[in-house]
């Protein structure tokens, strides 16, 4: 009888356990566990920059987990027989970040689509009018 009792006994503390860990919540719908290179939390205190095709400085300062600030310069050129002026713009970019591909794109203030892609936890491609630019994490 003493034998019954234990594998009784047993059987319900397995049954107790199985029922115990299989109905434990699920988180498939939050966030991403694995992020591809860095987390939303990590890419949204993040600085960035890098020099566009004309050589001239970007930056991108990522302060929040939907807004950053793009600096770059624009040349314009005044006449032809004196030097290019620089005009420096800077646009507030309302994003999205997708933490599982490393990707993120948004909306500037200037109403134009911008986006980018990390290729590592240190290095980014960002897009900018029409043009790639490398950008390295700070």
């Amino acid at each position: 009888m003493k034998k019954y009792t234990f594998l009784l006994v047993t059987l319900l503390a397995v049954i107790m356990s199985v029922t115990v860990f299989s109905c434990k919540k699920h988180d498939g719908d939050g966030p991403s566990k694995s992020a591809k290179y860095l987390t939303t939390a990590e890419f949204a205190k993040s600085y960035w920059e890098g020099v566009d095709s004309n050589n001239n400085p970007v930056s991108l300062d990522v302060s929040s987990e939907t807004v950053m600030t793009l600096t770059y310069y624009e040349v314009v050129s005044v006449a032809k027989d004196t030097q290019d002026k620089l005009n420096k713009v800077v646009v507030k970019i309302s994003y999205t970040f997708d933490d599982a591909q490393g990707n993120f794109s948004g909306t500037g203030d200037d109403s134009k689509t911008y986006s980018g892609a990390l290729k590592s936890t240190s290095k980014m491609d960002f897009n900018l009018s029409g043009t790639t630019v490398e950008l390295t994490k700070k």
